[in-house]
């Protein structure tokens, strides 16, 4: 587990996997580069607001939270 600090100071609790593929994602990426269990991950991250879906063309671009 660890911690993830967003701008207000505010301290959310990610686990091992989820702070993997946010390290994968480095301003932006497109849903297709991730597997099955990765886009599960993500649906979390963005329940979390640690990155933002955004639709694009039939397709999701996955952005990095600051």
């Amino acid at each position: 587990m660890r911690i993830q600090e967003i701008q207000d100071g505010t301290k959310i609790i990610v686990s091992n996997e989820e702070n993997s593929v946010l390290g994968k994602i480095k301003d932006f990426a497109m849903i297709e580069t991730f597997n099955e269990r990765e886009r599960y991950i993500i649906e979390s991250l963005v329940k979390k607001s640690l990155v933002t879906r955004i639709a694009r063309n039939n397709s999701y671009i996955i952005v990095k939270n600051d």
